[in-house]
């Protein structure tokens, strides 16, 4: 693994004399030096970059400023308004002699972003607080994903033990992957900083040779108090405890510490896995998680570290070999060479009526340079912006605690919610005699929903749908929430088999949409009225659950009530259909029966007046049988000739060699492919590339990576559908689609 220069044991040192935990910008005593002016748009940021800080504003060329120091390529400064922090040291020209140069002690460090790997069973995160429960009896571990370092970190955090319960939970900091077959605790690296009902904090190490701490130690450090814990070097060699004043507790050398054995380290692939884990009945309330590390203050092109990993992921994906310019060359052929003479590899486009450098090998965008701003690496989000559309992708509370997941969610500006707030998930937990009990308040409950409220005395589970919507909320993403109706297993057993007449079934189905909506209103954007419900209707006899609601209710009259409730209860969102396989006319026996009766649905919905303003496509294909481009296009014009949009498809390409998986009957072979990746790519692009050229405002994709697809997880687990493979890794499909969408910048 590349990794960035160590930082100075020197000024790490410093740092420990010196530094308190911050909440705001330290001050300096270095004498400030005013100067005229900015000579070009800036970026305030509250660090010394642009990546793992927020924006604080955007200062216009002509601003005075007030210098303070600089660190790498930044420059702390003060703005005429009197907000202070960093900007990119190019927006000011002929710095002074005596500007202080400032250290990793004088900065603030950039934020990780990690408090959702504790989200799972037993762990939940809300904006104040990580709570992690018990939630067998037998002790419950939450997370375990991993994230890579490439300098110094620390853990800013308080934690206490909920009374009567359990007497010990900790935090747990693994240099190795949590162990799954044999004794749990053979070669296994892992941090426990514990807490415990004496309030105070308890550390472990266990290196891997025996199921008993090899080091540990108690501290008279009240956890419920915010305390650091600092590692001076990514492979976590030395560590520091400083209490809640910053003063130094304890510090331990991790190599030559006796007892252990552990001589690269804590973490000696510079990886950390980060998870928790709770005693047998206890709840552990974590009110302070900030997860930093020391900035490189690097932002050019010629020496920024990150470079090293942009070309690296572009090349692996090409098979670890590209030709340049008609020159073959590995990942660090290809960075030397962009480091020489970075001129040869950037083109300038206009973003947002600005200038903006872009690092572009073989037509392909890999870095960004905003007006103002360091590099950094490009994302699909970027595009999407700046074509002002839409790019969403799934976010699941079983995935977003895996940082890898999260990193490639990056990409969207919207977030579509999949399973967690299907009705199965939000009322699981409701029985016949629940059922019973809203039909017998049906008035009284219908009231509240005319009022724009809902009743509270149910067993409603939003404990997976919650810390989604606050991911997408802290990342200002829009949400695309899926769905208020469909078939299968989504459908709760104590509806299926409750019984009920068809008007009661109608009052639960308003039930669930009136409390689903009014609950999250404001957070949704997109709700998907009915997904796959045409389909079910052609295969409602005999498919048990798969055909309940249009057996019962018929097709149009449910989606006509459940959309009707929505835009009664929600106005202001959008409201879509969901369909799939229509753009395989080669696909299926019930083609084109299938694509007739869709439009025939649309048609009747409209002249009924149904609120409806958009039409997902799934767009779910099989690599070895794509959709014809010009068939698609014809299909899609449809669509939008009618006055609906399309809204982000849910694109997967699946590449089994041998069928196309959970179809119900073999499918026709009708392209030759030789290289599945590269056809991959090409089916990607061809799909982006007509949405967009049809007027599209919403690109999406299916499946964030292969790692977590729902194809994966069903048992096909050669189908690797995604734009990122198995180790969250850009496959060319993903470098396919960003080539298509830089293509339309202008």
């Amino acid at each position: 693994m590349k990794t960035r220069p160590f930082i100075s044991i020197i000024l790490l040192i410093n740092f420990l004399v010196s530094c308190a935990p911050r909440t705001a910008l330290p001050t300096l005593t270095a004498t400030p030096t005013a100067i005229p002016q900015l000579t070009q748009d800036a970026v305030l940021f509250p660090g010394p970059g642009n990546s793992g800080y927020t924006k604080l504003a955007d200062l216009p060329t002509g601003e005075t400023v007030t210098l303070f120091g600089q660190f790498g390529d930044f420059v702390k400064i003060k703005a005429q308004g009197g907000q202070e922090g960093y900007v990119f040291r190019s927006a000011i020209t002929d710095l002074p002699v005596s500007l202080p140069t400032l250290s990793t002690a004088d900065v603030p460090w950039q934020d990780m972003d990690l408090r959702y790997n504790f989200v799972g069973d037993g762990g939940i995160v809300t904006k104040d607080k990580i709570t992690i429960a018990d939630i067998n009896g037998n002790g419950t571990n939450v997370g375990n994903g991993s994230f890579s370092l490439v300098s110094a970190f620390r853990i800013r955090m308080s934690m206490r033990l909920e009374k009567k319960s359990g007497e010990y939970a900790s935090v747990l900091l693994m240099g190795t992957p949590p162990v799954t077959q044999g004794d749990w605790w053979r070669g296994l690296i892992r941090l426990d900083i514990g807490a415990n009902q004496q309030n105070k904090l308890q550390l472990c190490i266990i290196d891997g040779t025996s199921d008993q701490c090899n080091y540990s130690t108690f501290l008279e450090i009240p956890t419920d108090q915010p305390f650091t814990v600092l590692f001076d070097d990514p492979q976590g060699k030395v560590m520091h405890i400083l209490d809640q004043n910053g003063q130094e507790a304890l510090k331990v050398d991790i190599p030559q510490q006796v007892g252990l054995d552990l001589p690269d380290g804590l973490f000696p692939t510079h990886a950390v896995w980060l998870g928790a884990w709770v005693n047998p009945q206890a709840i552990l309330n974590i009110d302070t998680f900030l997860v930093e590390e020391a900035p490189s203050g690097k932002a050019t092109l010629d020496d920024i570290p990150d470079l090293v990993k942009w070309v690296d992921d572009y090349v692996h994906g090409y098979g670890d070999k590209v030709s340049v310019s008609g020159v073959e060359m590995d990942s660090q052929q290809l960075t030397a060479a962009i480091r020489q003479d970075s001129a040869d590899f950037t083109q300038i486009k206009t973003i947002n009526e600005k200038d903006t450098s872009v690092l572009v090998i073989n037509g392909i965008p890999l870095a960004v340079q905003y007006s103002g701003e360091a590099w950094r690496k490009i994302t699909g989000r970027d595009l999407a912006d700046a074509l002002k559309i839409d790019l969403a992708m799934p976010g699941l509370y079983s995935d977003i605690s895996d940082p890898a997941n999260r990193d490639i969610l990056n990409n969207a500006n919207m977030l579509t919610l999949t399973n967690d707030l299907l009705m199965n998930v939000v009322f699981k937990n409701f029985t016949a005699e629940d059922w019973r009990r809203v039909l017998d308040h049906w008035d009284t409950i219908q009231a509240e929903f005319n009022s724009g409220t809902f009743p509270a005395d149910y067993p409603y589970y939003w404990d997976q749908t919650d810390p989604v919507l606050l991911y997408a909320q802290a990342h200002h993403m829009k949400v695309r929430a899926q769905t208020l109706l469909c078939s299968g297993d989504c459908i709760p057993d104590s509806i299926y088999n409750g019984n009920f007449s068809q008007d009661e079934i109608k009052k639960i189905l308003e039930f669930t949409t009136s409390v689903t909506v009014l609950r999250n209103k404001g957070k949704v954007d997109e709700w998907t009225v009915e997904n796959e419900q045409v389909i079910a209707d052609l295969n409602k006899n005999g498919n048990e659950k798969y055909g309940f609601w249009v057996r019962e209710l018929g097709l149009v009259d449910t989606t006509e009530l459940v959309a009707r409730t929505v835009k009664k209860l929600d106005p202001e969102s959008k409201l879509i259909v969901v369909e799939a396989f229509l753009v395989e006319d080669q696909v299926g026996t019930q083609e084109p029966e299938f694509r007739q009766a869709f439009f025939a649905y649309l048609d009747e919905l409209q002249k009924r007046g149904v609120p409806l303003d958009g039409v997902d496509i799934e767009n779910g294909v099989w690599v070895y049988n794509p959709p014809k481009a010009d068939f698609e296009q014809q299909f899609l014009e449809q669509i939008t000739a009618r006055g609906l949009y399309l809204s982000a498809p849910e694109t997967i390409v699946v590449l089994t060699p041998d069928r196309l998986p959970f179809w119900y009957e073999p499918v026709v072979k009708t392209t030759i492919v030789t290289d599945p990746l590269k056809s991959q790519a090409e089916v990607f692009s061809q799909i982006t590339q007509i949405y967009l050229e049809v007027g599209a405002k919403s690109i999406g994709f299916g499946d964030v990576g292969d790692k977590w697809s729902w194809m994966n997880y069903s048992g096909a687990t050669d189908a690797n559908p995604s734009l990122f493979d198995d180790d969250a890794r850009p496959k060319q499909a993903y470098y396919a689609v960003m080539k298509v969408l830089y293509d339309h910048l202008p």
